[in-house]
């Protein structure tokens, strides 16, 4: 196994001495770069090294040994010598307070203690900005320290090549375990895993906490964090470390905001000439009035730099202690200008302080909703944001606030005065904007493509600009946030006119809206947004807004995997196969392709189908959910479990490491662990949260069938076609024991409640329990005269159902093993059976029982209607007859639901007949000649 390198220097990329190692030749090395690069543009754009150059310019730069005091502490040195229980650095404090200099000092102070001893660990980092979204989210920072891991170390960059590249997914279920594998293969010294800010990342906070906590477990990974000192974050990073508040250390830190005093009145002095009088005077306001506190000098020292000499005294009189004051002082000097100015200014702070994400230069005009003859000159704008009082800056072309407390300042202070009708009503105001600037633009087929068959991944981010400028794609992501954090659930008139105007808009341009989300690929705004007026909406049961919400949210969760890979098939495949009672469908059934002459036959109602999961590349042979309904599991032909988000249908992940098919996946009692039995004769545990491989449970000597935690979680155990059953520790994977005693394939295994007994069903006809402590055989129930498919535990644990291929199923006493009954009325093999939570129903497929009437013969007491089989095959690559499209010329033209994908099909003149595993037939009728013209929509 290669070696990671230590540094060269402190903030360059490494290379392997001598091009050795990893490299070897000068043309080994020169595709290795260039895959390094391909990574690298996979992970960005953020460059966490040049943000850090960035915000330290903002901020400015670090002073020598102002931090060094950090380094002393026992809590760093405790840290640093690695003890068991202190794998985490926590540091917090208030704003301004100089986290962000620290964390840049402690990059520095790690980078030359590794550079003296390269072999002693590796190190990244990254820095949140609640303001940025490239920097505020859970992925953002895992994408990042991958970053900064590659860009650092080649080694780190070879091994990531491999489980990182653009086509890959990107989501923070799959970079944790991206990272996770990385850390294992880390042979030498710990890696030091350094996060600034934590509390301003926006979301996925809580799994981030969780990563944090699951990795400082393993004895190579050390993180150093701040933060302000918040609640939520000091609860879970108590757990495991050790933490460093700035307030109990002031004396610290004051000498440190003393040095950067000094520092800023030097460069004061020399870009002002002060005299001996004025350096005084600035030196005693700073100090006297700084409490502290960096930003605020920085504020104070931002503003002495636009001033003459002679109003050092006058200006240092409008600054009072405190930021918060000082923030104050700083808006009343804002509405001090020209009323024009002012106004505009106004009319800026409030669209940034309630803006979802930071907005460009030529954009802010638009959104702010400056007078026309405002809008249009980009450098008036950047007079204005100047004009700001300091409260704004301009960094890559994107405006933020100047500090997260500037934020806050507008959001719950003082600041709120800003909004003249107040703070709620400011947010319904800017809905109704997005709302105005979608209404003038959203079309069908917006950017002009030829055909409805044109994938996403096809169309230019240059032509999606052109006709859907950045102000509408911020109105079309975020309209609904907005709606949300307004007027909507008021009662008043402000509220029904709130929620006429959104469904005037949603009746006019709901399909538009999902085009235009599909090409900024951004539809799931459009199904959390839907989920949040479903619920807003019933508490107005009397508005019809709700009805066609509804709808829309079903319409678009079924259809959103072709609307999100072709977006103009939100007016073809998602209309056509909509139900005939869709209320999206009827009224937008003009929109329907023209050559289309006869539709296919479709269900009347959306039914129970709520969303269609796709990514499997093979049959799907297992689905569970976890205990807590949140997340689906699937094993498949395809080798492979995927994870999915059950109320959104956004995939979580793939966890691969079988060689051959899933048969089974179940997930523990607490959710923690997804376990997968596989024809390699192998059953895998994972963690669910994470996705990490957790243990491979090796022994079986063929096929595994059938898996099953015990109710407690710590055991597992395991059918095989070898005609055993194993039982395992779920912590460790240890082998428990096997239980033999069935002459053939073992198909269903199943704890009793109290997890003491196992049974097991088998081809040889027979069921069979064991002391699930000792391995004990406690008896074979014989009675089926063909094989069992499947067998459970009542829930008092009292009786065993089996159902078998000989189309009955049967009772017995889990104590005595004694028959207690046999229920026919099957007309073919039973292959499941389940109780229901009061014990006194047994259900078998299509039948059902009350075990009540069990003395006497079984008796029927109803029959439910068979359901139709959900489709579990969803093949995906079949060359040029893919089987999800109908093809025009060559031109795809209808994209097919998985339902109605033939097994086999027939062309006769211009009608389709598709025939799937359903025995369905369904017939379509196309126009060829209506589809003549190129533009094939």
């Amino acid at each position: 196994m290669a070696q990671f390198e230590g540094q060269r220097n402190t903030f360059t990329h490494l290379h392997n001495a001598g091009g050795q190692g990893f490299y070897g030749t000068d043309q080994r090395n020169s595709q290795h770069v260039q895959a390094k690069t391909e990574l690298l543009r996979a992970l960005g754009p953020t460059n966490p090294e040049v943000e850090r150059d960035r915000i330290l310019d903002e901020k400015d730069h670090l002073l020598e040994g102002s931090c060094s005091w950090v380094f002393e502490q026992d809590a760093f040195q405790t840290w640093w010598a690695g003890e068991e229980q202190d794998q985490i650095l926590w540091i917090h404090g208030d704003p301004g307070k100089g986290k962000t200099m620290i964390i840049s000092a402690a990059i520095e102070e790690i980078s030359r203690r590794l550079q003296q001893c390269p072999d002693a660990g590796i190190l990244a980092y990254f820095f949140c900005q609640q303001q940025e979204p490239r920097l505020n989210t859970a992925t953002a920072v895992l994408k990042g320290l991958l970053y900064s891991l590659a860009s650092r170390y080649d080694s780190v960059a070879h091994r990531t090549q491999e489980l990182v590249s653009d086509e890959s997914d990107q989501s923070f279920w799959t970079l944790q375990h991206t990272l996770g594998k990385l850390l294992e293969l880390c042979p030498r010294g710990p890696v030091y895993l350094l996060v600034d800010a934590l509390d301003e990342c926006t979301t996925s906070l809580e799994e981030l906490l969780n990563l944090v906590i699951r990795l400082s477990a393993r004895t190579n990974v050390r993180w150093l964090v701040t933060s302000r000192n918040e609640v939520h974050i000091r609860e879970r990073l108590s757990l495991r470390g050790v933490h460093t508040s700035l307030e109990l250390n002031s004396s610290h830190v004051s000498a440190a905001v003393s040095s950067f005093i000094n520092a800023r009145l030097q460069y004061l002095t020399q870009l002002k000439s002060y005299s001996s009088i004025q350096q005084m005077e600035v030196q005693r306001h700073l100090k006297t009035n700084a409490h502290d506190t960096f930003l605020w000098v920085a504020l104070v020292c931002k503003e002495l730099e636009k001033r003459r000499p002679g109003q050092v005294r006058k200006t240092l009189t409008l600054f009072p202690s405190g930021l918060e004051r000082l923030y104050d002082r700083m808006l009343t000097q804002v509405d001090e200008q020209d009323i024009e100015d002012a106004n505009l200014c106004r009319q800026l702070l409030r669209f940034v302080a309630v803006a979802i994400a930071p907005q460009k230069l030529c954009v802010l005009p638009i959104l702010s909703d400056f007078p026309e003859d405002a809008q249009g000159n980009e450098q008036n704008t950047v007079e204005l944001v100047e004009r700001c009082g300091s409260f704004l800056t301009v960094r890559n072309d994107l405006v933020h606030f100047v500090h997260q407390s500037a934020a806050d300042f507008f959001t719950t202070s003082n600041g709120m005065r800003i909004f003249a009708y107040g703070y709620q009503r400011q947010q319904k105001m800017m809905a109704s904007l997005c709302i105005d600037l979608m209404e003038k633009t959203l079309r069908k087929n917006v950017c002009n493509l030829l055909s409805s068959g044109i994938q996403q991944k096809e169309i230019s981010d240059r032509d999606i600009v052109s006709r859907l400028p950045e102000s509408v794609q911020y109105a079309c992501c975020h309209w609904l946030k907005h709606t949300e954090k307004g007027t909507f659930v008021e009662t008043t008139a402000a509220g029904l006119e709130c929620r006429n105007t959104i469904q005037r808009f949603l009746k006019k341009h709901v399909l538009h809206w999902f085009e235009a989300l599909a090409l900024q690929e951004r539809l799931s705004e459009a199904i959390l947004g839907l989920a949040y007026l479903e619920v807003a909406a019933q508490a107005h049961q009397k508005d019809s807004l709700l009805d066609f919400v509804v709808d829309a949210r079903r319409f678009v969760s079924t259809n959103r995997y072709i609307i999100e890979n072709a977006p103009l098939q939100v007016y073809a495949s998602a209309l056509v196969f909509s139900p005939e009672g869709s209320i999206i469908r009827r009224h937008f059934q003009n929109n329907t392709p023209s050559w289309l002459r006869r539709l296919p036959l479709v269900l009347r109602s959306w039914g129970s189908c709520l969303q269609i999961f796709e990514g499997h590349s093979n049959s799907v042979t297992s689905v569970v959910f976890s205990p807590d309904g949140k997340l689906v599991a699937s094993g498949s032909d395809d080798n492979t479990v995927r994870l999915g988000d059950a109320a959104w249908g956004q995939g979580r992940g793939t966890l691969e490491g079988h060689s051959n098919s899933v048969r089974t996946v179940v997930f523990s009692p607490d959710g923690k662990l997804v376990a997968s039995g596989s024809y390699d004769n192998t059953v895998r545990l994972w963690d669910a949260a994470s996705g990490e491989a957790r243990g491979t449970l090796e022994g079986h000597s063929n096929s595994v069938t059938s898996v099953v935690f015990s109710p407690d979680g710590k055991l597992v155990a395991s059918g095989s076609d070898d005609n055993t059953v194993r039982l395992w520790d779920a912590a460790s994977g240890e082998a428990r024991g096997a239980l033999e005693g069935h002459s053939n394939w073992v198909w269903s295994v199943v704890f009793s409640p109290d997890g003491k007994l196992v049974a097991s069903g088998s081809l040889d006809n027979t069921v069979r329990l064991w002391d699930a402590a000792s391995g004990e055989a406690r008896g074979a129930l014989e009675g089926h005269s063909n094989s069992v498919t499947s067998v459970v535990f009542s829930p008092d644990g009292k009786l065993v159902a089996s159902g078998s291929d000989d189309n009955t199923v049967r009772l017995w006493d889990a104590a005595s093993g004694e028959a207690r009954g046999t229920l026919e009325g099957h007309s073919n093999s039973v292959t499941s059976v389940v109780f229901s939570p009061d014990g006194n129903m047994i259900h078998s497929g299509g039948q059902a029982w009350n075990l009540q009437d069990i003395k006497s013969p079984g008796i029927l007491i109803r029959e439910i209607s068979p359901r139709r089989q959900p489709i579990t095959k969803v093949q995906r690559c079949w060359a040029d007859e893919s089987r999800q499209w109908i093809t025009v010329g060559g031109s795809k033209v209808l994209w097919l639901p998985p339902d109605v994908r033939p097994r086999t099909f027939a062309v006769r003149d211009d009608t389709i007949a598709l025939g799937n595993s359903s025995g369905r037939v369904t017939f379509i009728h196309i126009n060829v000649d209506a589809l003549s013209d190129t533009r094939l929509i």
